[in-house]
């Protein structure tokens, strides 16, 4: 049981520059923590600490190597998939301009038609 001076009015009866009494009491059980282990970055970088695995110098570089090699390779399949879309984005437009001058290529042979056949029926028609 501890004693504590309070510094403002807490109700009507407990008011401020006057001691009140304080009773604790506990809510659960005790926890001890272990620090386990300690990463660089949120969950992706390399362990500074782990308090059940050491690893040699050896490992820890092999490891690095293996982490700038990953690195790299994702970085060359992120410029190669870069490289792809933009080929097909190029294929994709050429596609389109062809299908566009086949459609204006078939419009001037159906005008063509058209005036053929009107000046053949008006040669049939003369006759």
């Amino acid at each position: 049981n501890a004693r504590v001076e309070l510094a403002q009015d807490y109700n009507r009866h407990s008011r401020a520059n006057t001691t009140s009494r304080v009773k604790l009491q506990e809510i659960g059980p005790r926890m001890e923590m272990e620090l386990v282990k300690v990463e660089e970055g949120m969950c992706e970088g390399r362990v500074l600490y782990h308090a059940y695995v050491d690893k040699t110098e050896d490992e820890v570089k092999e490891l690095e190597t293996r982490a700038v090699d990953k690195e790299a390779l994702r970085k060359r399949r992120r410029e190669e998939q870069e490289r792809n879309v933009a080929k097909k984005a190029k294929e994709k437009a050429e596609k389109e301009k062809i299908e566009e001058e086949m459609a204006a290529l078939g419009a001037r042979k159906r005008k063509r038609d058209k005036k053929k056949e009107k000046e053949k029926d008006t040669k049939i028609a003369r006759k």
